[in-house]
């Protein structure tokens, strides 16, 4: 099922002809929750997937999510690579994002960057598992067009925080929009006000804090940066990619015994999706063995280098 929040692109309905799906259309009122519970309402059965029309399935199937949990307190998570361009460079980017739920439990909440809610009013708690899906995400390859969809977010944002002052996951949205715009002070500030407030872990508390830890590393801030990696390590602890993904930053502020620190740990983990697309961890012998050298630890330099993973094409 295709629903269409701007009616001028008819590309969609031709989609929807294409593929024998049905088609509705809603008018867009600056309510994402909104548009995305018109959808769910639309749909045939209760069971929902939801994607946005630059998004696509790379791996997985919704099927066993829906048949093996409880969904009346069972939200289910897709890993999302975002394809990314700048003038600087291109490259990728990683989320989990809730997507697959029961809409006789649950709903969208929030103008922007919504979140699924139980429907009961009885707290429960929700269980977030990963659904083994991953999706593709084309919407981050402009510039200029993201810049302006972060302009629209913070507006909105601005809106519900009038109602929400604490809200941690508002705060957290804020930071992405002024980090698109590399506006580093007032994603800073977010970032911070955001894991203030969070009471306990969230689904996004770890997307936050690389957020966070990024906008250290755009400030120049080092020792902010390896202080807030040390003391919210127990939101990655575990996670390949995120010891990977911190390696990275630390790499790119000079710090490069941290970020030999993390790539070995990384690799003793040996559990990441990405990082960066494995075959098996040779993207992280070598971020590993540049750490060393630039870091001037010869003799360990040396031997990562000769233990560099070989690929054979077949």
């Amino acid at each position: 099922m295709l629903v269409n929040t701007n009616p001028s692109l008819t590309a969609l309905k031709l989609l929807a002809d294409q593929y024998q799906c049905s088609y509705y259309t809603y008018d867009w009122n600056d309510d994402f929750a909104a548009a995305r519970n018109f959808a769910a309402s639309q749909a045939q059965y209760d069971w929902i997937m939801t994607l946005d029309s630059d998004e696509y399935l790379l791996t997985g199937s919704p099927l066993p999510f829906f048949m093996e949990n409880d969904l009346s307190k069972t939200v289910g998570t897709v890993a999302r690579t975002s394809f990314t361009s700048s003038d600087e460079q291109t490259g990728v980017s990683h989320e989990i994002e809730a997507r697959l739920y029961s809409r006789k439990y649950f709903k969208y909440q929030g103008l922007v960057h919504e979140q699924l809610v139980l429907r009961s009013a009885t707290p429960i708690e929700v269980d977030y598992v990963s659904s083994r899906i991953g999706l593709g995400h084309t919407g981050y390859h402009n510039p200029v067009m993201l810049a302006a969809k972060s302009y629209r977010n913070e507006q909105l944002l601005k809106k519900e925080l009038l109602t929400k002052p604490k809200d941690a996951y508002i705060y957290y949205q804020l930071g992405r929009s002024y980090l698109v715009r590399k506006e580093y002070e007032l994603a800073l500030a977010a970032f911070k006000k955001s894991l203030a407030n969070q009471v306990q872990a969230k689904t996004y508390s770890l997307d936050c804090l690389k957020g966070l830890l990024t906008t250290y590393q755009a400030l120049k801030l080092n020792n902010n940066l390896v202080a807030a990696a040390k003391a919210y390590r127990s939101l990655y602890e575990g996670d390949g990619d995120s010891f990977y993904f911190i390696a990275g930053l630390f790499s790119l502020a000079g710090l490069y015994n941290q970020a030999a620190s993390y790539y070995e740990t990384c690799l003793s983990l040996n559990n990441s999706q990405f990082a960066e697309r494995r075959a098996d961890g040779y993207q992280i012998w070598l971020k590993l063995g540049e750490a060393y050298r630039k870091a001037k630890a010869i003799e360990q330099a040396e031997y990562t280098v000769t233990n560099v993973p070989v690929i054979r094409w077949m």
